[in-house]
């Protein structure tokens, strides 16, 4: 009976280890399955981008050239008759500032001769008033020393 005993023994031990494996292989499965779900949602084949035969791309290509060629040169063209414009309207502003410069510049030419004339004018009165206060000065220098000479009394008046 020994040798059953010890053979019924092995047989619970090896039971108890297959039971243990087993108990570990589920929790195992159960951790491994539990993203089942969103790994069904990555497995899931979706279309993000579609591979389009060269064939159609360059028709593709082709027809909105030819949608947009008519409207890119009519913009090409409203875009060169601004252009046009624009310089035009700088070619006369620039006569235009021309005009007033050459104005400007013959107005400050007046105003400079005026100005230097007066300033002339002013100068000639201011040397001719010095000749006449030097003249009368001289004058009655003169007469002083003709009256001293003739015996006359000077007057007692200061301007004499």
């Amino acid at each position: 009976m020994a040798d059953t005993n010890e053979i019924l023994s092995n047989c619970v031990k090896n039971l108890k280890t297959s039971v243990e494996l087993i108990d570990n292989s589920l929790k195992l499965l159960q951790e491994s399955t539990r993203t089942v779900p969103k790994l069904k949602r990555i497995l899931e084949t979706r279309k993000h981008f579609d591979l389009v035969p060269e064939v159609d791309y360059e028709n593709a290509k082709e027809a909105v050239t030819n949608e947009l060629q008519p409207q890119i040169d009519m913009l090409k063209l409203q875009f060169n008759n601004e252009l046009k414009k624009l310089e035009k309207r700088k070619s006369i502003l620039y006569q235009r500032v021309q005009i007033k410069r050459d104005k400007l510049q013959k107005f400050e030419r007046m105003n400079n001769n005026l100005d230097k004339d007066k300033l002339d004018r002013f100068r000639f009165l201011r040397h001719k008033k010095k000749r006449l206060i030097y003249s009368l000065t001289r004058l009655k220098s003169q007469e002083r020393k003709k009256r001293l000479s003739l015996g006359i009394q000077p007057s007692l008046h200061p301007d004499s």
